[in-house]
């Protein structure tokens, strides 16, 4: 790894008596001074000591970005000959070889800090690991979030005042949406300019952000945080776009659909119908930064599109947002929600078919709810009206038409079916069985139609008087009259469960 002057001198900072730097160089190894040196490579840093300078000097040799670092007092005139080069002057607080090894080790240092990241960017490590690493040399903390705002990896070992940095240390993303929205520099600048350095808005300390592509398309944005205003030093920058380097190597491992962009809205949706364990003060803090409150009128649509591509249109989204009152969408895969306040009126509700039309998309319709945390609960009825779908019911389904069938459908599932059925329905069927008929259908028609006959003879496609002789037969076998019996009411619940 080559290093530069300004580097090296941070390293040997408590031994500098004095510095030069004219030339921007960076030099890959350290080499002693001899006398046959006559041809000075800029590629390294010589080590040597004043008067053997001074005697390559007086060859009349003309040095241009050369690099030095000297050993010992050094003499005015010799200053004055290396205008044009690179030179640390050293005290003479311990031997010359202690100190050839010392900056040897500090090359050593750099370059198995260095075969460490790339040993890290093309195996399994993770950029938490990567991170940590790259702090150990840079010494300013570092952040990487993803194109949503949310941590990737964070610098957790560093305790510093710096207010934006605290919060990403606590994971960032939506929870913050506040900050985010008061916060220099933004996301989308970012992805325009590709690197950014700043006075935050939020800290108020420098900040430099560096997005991290690949395949033209921003992957994750490397942030190194500064806890004051004043500029970075040279060095640091220099190790920061070495990380830089090294970490868009590690970028391309990742696959392209694994950063795919989301609003704040839809994190914090999503989060709320995954019932992800979310600290009630910061739901209450996001409810009111999206101006709704939790208790409230609301409804939810669902859309699931026939055609997926179709989704993925930019102006789908804007269509349904301008054409539904008090609406704001989300994407949810595979599907889109739409949650509405205060009510759907029903020429939102035209203006949304035709939509679903052109798009050919299907909506599920909630029911209303008052409780914004309720979400998950209606989220999961919207799913169970597009896993059933009735083409019956058009483009935009309520949950009214599934309420009865979903609730038969989760008592059978919590209930054994043995313990649902009266002891009569299985007399009957039993009969059925024996002589070929149809009693155990009629009986649950009877009670379904609130045991009238007219009703019951309609839903069967029978005669009144057959049903009549039906009912009868059905009394007998019962030893009851169906319409005044106690048992009327569970046989009514129990029928719902039969045929289901």
């Amino acid at each position: 790894m080559k290093l530069s002057i300004s580097l090296i001198a941070n390293e040997l900072s408590g031994i500098i008596k004095d510095i030069h730097i004219s030339c921007n160089s960076k030099v890959s190894a350290i080499k002693i001074l001899y006398d046959n040196n006559t041809s000075l490579d800029t590629e390294y840093v010589y080590l040597c000591q004043p008067l053997k300078l001074q005697e390559i000097l007086n060859q009349k040799n003309v040095l241009k970005c050369q690099n030095f670092i000297i050993y010992g007092n050094e003499p005015e005139n010799l200053k004055e000959s290396l205008t044009d080069c690179n030179y640390l002057c050293i005290s003479e607080t311990s031997s010359f070889i202690y100190f050839i090894n010392m900056v040897e080790a500090i090359f050593s240092s750099y370059n198995e800090w260095e075969n460490r990241l790339i040993e890290m960017s093309v195996s399994q490590a993770s950029l938490q690991n990567m991170l940590d690493l790259a702090f150990s040399k840079i010494r300013i903390p570092l952040c990487i979030l993803d194109v949503n705002h949310q941590v990737l990896a964070v610098n957790h070992q560093v305790k510093t005042s710096d207010t934006l940095y605290t919060y990403m240390q606590q994971g960032y993303g939506y929870p913050c949406a506040e900050i985010i929205k008061e916060s220099n520099p933004t996301l989308p600048e970012l992805d325009k300019e590709t690197v950014r350095e700043v006075i935050n808005t939020f800290s108020h300390n420098r900040l430099r952000v560096t997005t991290i592509k690949v395949r033209g398309h921003s992957i994750f944005y490397l942030g190194l945080h500064k806890s004051d205003a004043q500029p970075f030093q040279p060095h640091t920058l220099e190790l920061y776009e070495q990380f830089v380097q090294i970490v868009t190597i590690k970028a391309a491992q990742f696959p392209k659909n694994m950063f795919v962009k989301s609003s704040l809205f839809e994190q914090f949706m999503g989060d709320l119908i995954h019932k992800k364990s979310l600290d009630q003060k910061i739901v209450q803090q996001l409810i009111s930064y999206y101006h709704y409150k939790q208790f409230d009128s609301y409804y939810l649509l669902t859309l699931h599109f026939l055609q997926p591509a179709a989704k993925k249109n930019p102006e789908f989204i804007n269509l349904v947002e301008s054409s539904v009152s008090n609406s704001r969408c989300f994407y949810l895969e595979p599907y889109i929600g739409v949650l509405i306040q205060d009510e759907i009126l029903p020429s939102d509700l035209q203006r949304l078919k035709k939509i679903l039309h052109t798009y050919q998309a299907r909506c599920a319709q909630s029911s209303c709810f008052h409780n914004l945390c309720d979400i998950p609960k209606v989220w999961a009825q919207m799913l169970f009206i597009l896993d059933n779908w009735k083409e019956e019911y058009g483009a935009v389904q309520n949950y009214d038409h599934y309420i009865t069938r979903q609730c038969i459908q989760t008592v059978q599932q919590k209930l054994p079916p043995e313990t649902l059925y009266p002891p009569c329905f299985s007399r009957l069927a039993e009969y059925d069985t024996e002589n070929n008929t149809e009693y155990v259908a009629t009986l649950i028609a009877y009670l379904q139609n609130n045991c009238s006959i007219s009703a019951s003879a309609n839903a069967l496609y029978i005669h009144r008087n057959s049903l009549q002789y039906r009912i009868k037969k059905i009394e007998e076998l019962l030893g009851f009259r169906i319409a005044a019996s106690e048992e009327r009411i569970n046989m009514l619940f129990s029928s719902f469960f039969i045929y289901q």
